[in-house]
């Protein structure tokens, strides 16, 4: 049919041809389409320009308030004059009207089969006389049928495989990357139109995007001569005096106490990179409010990669790629240098620094399940008697090298009386001992000296010249996890940037390709608060767009508070006392909803920025990053100089990111604005989906104030176990049986993978969340009900049959969808993350539930 013919077979069912208002709907209509119309290309909406030949429009009347054209398009304004979209990339083409292609329309239910019934049921003749329950027609209840219904499999039994029964059909990324695609495209927006009168950190912003939107667009232009890596080599050699024996064959001893501390101090400092120790700004977690709020934390070794991928049989897998590419790294730097390589001395070499790594996540580093016990890991000492006890490096040379971004900051650190916290002192009295005995001779100066500039060199590789770097595979045990530092908070290895857009890539359109991503990336990474306010005038443009947000999430989040609260009432092996505790916690619970109030106001958030240098749109970008970089560090370490008390109401992230967060030391929970949308959110939705779905998320974040980590800490984020012996007693009980049963979950081919079980140990506070989150928002969801009455049910021949029951558990399932995950990205995840695959955290979480069962 042509588009008129094909508009009035839509009005026949008392629709239109469909529009299309946001990136979600988009992808979802390819995807049915992928399904639907073998063999074609395109298919029709009802987008089009038939009036003017100008101005596109819906045939529906609905506002043109999204929008993703290919390249190059609309084309021909005279002749093609339709909208068509591609069902390969899912961009938009302007087409002849009179092309016949498949369409889709859009109108007031949806078809499907319905779901299946248990085998044996049967039906009364007569039935009980019941009402049939009405079912709402709004576009939200419309857009939330569609979200199920899209990706039901009902030839599944649920009471088999309900993770496949919800998530059969579907084959893209997580559900968090359709949103965070979607917060990209509001940031893209905005970058499009920067403000000439926004306040400076807005136009820093804005800059800053442009500018690493040139730079990536021709990256050899910023690296191309090698001079970023050769300067930062020098830079280096100048600050320690330190010889590259592989490069320069030099020879020298290990180094003493003043170039230790040198060394060490100047690659956490100006580079973000910790080597064998490591330092971080955290709340003083015994006297948060004190005249000391803020302590620095010296810890143990820091490695290229996380400490599991050193351990037991998982080593065998990890050293083969890790020495490519330590082998790469040295390569790269000599053919920049033109330095002719004695390869199998390098070999040698390499061999060398992958076994100093060994040694020291073996024999220097406390492993994970005692570190989850923290008060053992709070261990004060001033700076005269760190002097006193380990003799390898020279503290005071280490930080003065280390706060050299944060001048006002050095004279407190030096001083002998200087408190900070030493997270490992029998493990830092071992490597002391052992740096002094050259490690029984087990590792060679030679060793430690390659292996320090290899790290320098690996932390930046980003700046080697593309010729002179070679490309991996997208899927990588050593790049799918960065180690990042944080302005607050204990340094982890968290899921790289390469990861995060190699997933999102499968999204890309003509606006947001790649670089888009990439730079918008770095904007909320470096411009926490800034960019922050940046989404808060796109999301939230009114006063009373603002307050509705936090008014209605807040809302939310005390229906989850009373339900975990019943469910504390309710737990026999807790005593009072130790209830008295929880209560605390949730009585004293801090709430970050959306977004920090202060970023509204140009003044705070300017005086905010004050110490960022100012840059333009003639400074490289590697400048740019340098600034952004320093600036962190400094407010970093510039928290030491507060005495009156921690910020609570820090949401230490940007809001325009896909997560929620429960932080320990300030009980603090925080629902950034980036997750309070669809698919998580949506106040039009029924109770049970928006509890299954943002009540799920809420709870689970809740519980971590009660998991194995939370309840160390009290209701003021003070490092102070309220739990009694009894109690805690049955709580290890209930932990130790959530590892066992998260152990027995098994993705991997044994074959292939050591280990190829969840690590139960690893995930278990995120896996005690899952459970107890979807306790609490259940009885949260039941509460509304009982308060607020039924809702109607969702439209569709499909949706209308389930239950808001029903939909409560489908609503939680369907956060996790995701096409079948690569094994080795899989096995990546199973190393490192604390959470369990998406699969196992529903079956984990559900199997544990009776209401479900």
């Amino acid at each position: 049919m042509d588009f008129i013919t094909a508009d009035k077979y839509c009005q026949t069912y008392g629709g239109h041809l469909a529009s299309v208002h946001n990136g979600f709907d988009n992808i979802f209509l390819v995807d049915q389409a992928k399904k639907s119309f073998s063999g074609a290309e395109m298919f029709a909406v009802g987008g089009n320009n038939l009036q003017d030949h100008k101005n596109w429009t819906w045939i529906d009347g609905t506002p043109v308030d999204f929008t993703d054209w290919g390249t190059y398009e609309p084309a021909n304004a005279d002749t093609q004059n339709c909208l068509h979209i591609d069902v390969v990339k899912a961009q938009w083409h302007s087409a002849d009207c009179f092309v016949a292609v498949p369409f889709v329309c859009s109108v007031g239910s949806t078809s499907g089969a319905p779901p299946t019934m248990p085998s044996g049921s049967t039906t009364a003749g007569g039935g009980p006389n019941f009402p049939t329950p009405p079912v709402g027609n709004t576009p939200a209840y419309q857009q939330a049928s569609d979200y199920f219904a899209s990706v039901i499999n009902t030839k599944v039994d649920p009471c088999d495989d309900f993770y496949n029964y919800t998530c059969g059909v579907y084959n893209l990324p997580m559900t968090f990357d359709t949103a965070q695609l979607s917060i990209y495209q509001d940031f893209y927006k905005a970058y499009s139109n920067p403000s000439s009168s926004a306040a400076r950190p807005i136009k820093l912003v804005n800059t800053a995007y442009s500018t690493c939107y040139s730079a990536r667009s021709n990256w050899n232009s910023i690296t191309g001569d090698g001079s970023i890596i050769s300067n930062l080599v020098a830079k280096f050699h100048q600050a320690t005096q330190f010889g590259f024996p592989l490069m320069d064959k030099s020879v020298a001893d290990w180094p003493n106490a003043t170039q230790m501390g040198a060394g060490l101090g100047y690659l956490s400092g100006t580079q973000g990179v910790d080597t064998v120790i490591s330092f971080f700004v955290d709340t003083n977690w015994k006297d948060n409010q004190g005249s000391q709020p803020y302590l620095a934390y010296i810890d143990q070794p820091v490695l290229t990669l996380s400490w599991t991928y050193y351990i037991g049989g998982t080593w065998d897998i990890t050293k083969k790629s890790l020495s490519r590419y330590v082998n790469d790294t040295f390569q790269a730097y000599a053919q920049l240098q033109n330095i002719a390589l004695d390869q199998t001395q390098v070999q040698a070499d390499v061999n060398d620094i992958l076994e100093f790594e060994h040694l020291l996540a073996n024999n220097y580093s406390t492993d994970a399940t005692t570190r989850w016990q923290m008060l053992r890991s709070y261990n004060l000492i001033k700076n005269s008697d760190f002097t006193l006890k380990y003799s390898f490096m020279d503290i005071n040379e280490y930080f003065s090298h280390l706060a050299v971004y944060a001048p006002t900051v050095i004279a407190k650190l030096v001083d002998p009386g200087f408190q900070f916290d030493l997270m490992e002192p029998d493990r830092l009295k071992d490597l002391d001992q052992a740096i002094k005995n050259s490690f029984n001779g087990a590792v060679k100066p030679r060793t430690f000296y390659n292996y320090l500039y290899y790290r320098l060199l690996f932390a930046n590789s980003d700046y080697f010249p593309q010729s002179s770097s070679k490309r991996y595979t997208p899927v990588d045990i050593v790049t799918n996890y960065e180690y990042k530092k944080q302005v607050l908070g204990k340094p982890k290895f968290t899921e790289s940037k390469k990861s995060r857009l190699e997933r999102m890539r499968k999204f890309e359109n003509r606006d947001l390709d790649e670089i888009s991503m990439d730079c918008i990336d770095d904007t909320l990474s470096y411009f926490t608060d800034a960019s922050t306010r940046i989404m808060v005038d796109q999301v939230y443009p009114t006063p009373d767009s603002r307050n509705t947000i936090k008014t209605n999430v807040d809302k939310l989040a005390d229906s989850i508070m009373i339900g975990m609260q019943s469910m504390i009432d309710g737990l026999n092996w807790m005593t009072p006392d130790t209830k008295k505790g929880a209560y605390d916690k949730i009585a004293k619970l801090t709430r970050n909803v959306a977004y920090p109030d202060y970023v509204t106001n140009d003044t705070a958030l300017t005086n905010y920025y004050t110490e960022l240098t100012d840059f333009d749109s003639t400074t490289d970008y590697y400048t740019v990053l340098g600034y952004l970089s320093r600036f962190m560090t400094q407010t970093s370490l510039e928290m030491l100089l507060k005495t009156t008390g921690t910020d609570r109401h820090d949401f230490n992230g940007p809001a325009g990111i896909v997560n929620a967060w429960y932080q320990p030391e300030e009980n603090s929970i925080t629902f950034p604005a980036g997750i309070l949308r669809m698919p998580f959110y949506d106040p039009d939705w029924p109770k049970s989906v928006v509890f299954g779905a943002m009540g799920m998320v809420a709870g689970h974040e809740l519980s971590h104030s009660f998991d194995s980590s939370g309840t160390q800490w009290d209701g003021t984020g003070n490092l102070n176990n309220w739990m009694d012996s009894l109690s805690q007693v049955a709580f290890d009980n209930m932990t130790t049986c959530v590892i066992n049963e998260y152990n027995g979950f098994c993705p991997l081919d044994p074959a292939v993978y050591s280990p190829n079980c969840i690590n139960g140990q690893q995930t278990v506070g995120e896996n005690v969340a899952d459970n107890a989150g979807i306790h609490s928002a259940f009885r949260a969801y039941k509460n509304a009900v009982d308060f607020y009455g039924e809702d109607p049910r969702l439209p569709g021949s499909l949706m209308s049959q389930f239950s808001h029951d029903q939909l409560f558990f489908l609503s939680f399932a369907r956060l996790w969808c995701q096409s079948t995950p690569d094994p080795a990205r899989e096995y990546v995840q199973i190393l490192v993350d604390p959470h369990s695959p998406s699969k196992y955290r529903v079956f984990g979480s559900l199997q544990n539930y009776p209401a479900f069962r």
